[in-house]
């Protein structure tokens, strides 16, 4: 094999390698992401909205509406990643 295929076979080899870590980061920081929404937010979101149902009935004699957004959340995953 002379020395131009042998460093296009290693190009590419490198190249399969490399897309392969960085898809394999992708899914750990995709499981880490949903772990975190799986044992914290999906807990303390509702106890927050309860929370403040009841302060709004209390304070202000009116319930939290249904359709509130009092906060939003916006995902950060894969952020740097974006071309």
């Amino acid at each position: 094999m002379n020395f131009e295929v042998k460093n296009l076979h290693l190009s590419m080899a490198s190249f399969f390698l490399f897309e392969n870590i960085i898809l394999f980061a992708c899914v750990v920081e995709a499981r880490s992401g949903f772990a975190v929404v799986e044992n914290s937010l999906w807990k303390a979101v509702p106890i927050f909205f309860r929370d403040l149902d009841e302060l709004l009935l209390n304070v202000g004699g009116k319930r939290l509406p249904l359709h509130a957004s009092p906060i939003r959340f916006a995902s950060w995953m894969g952020g740097d990643r974006d071309v």
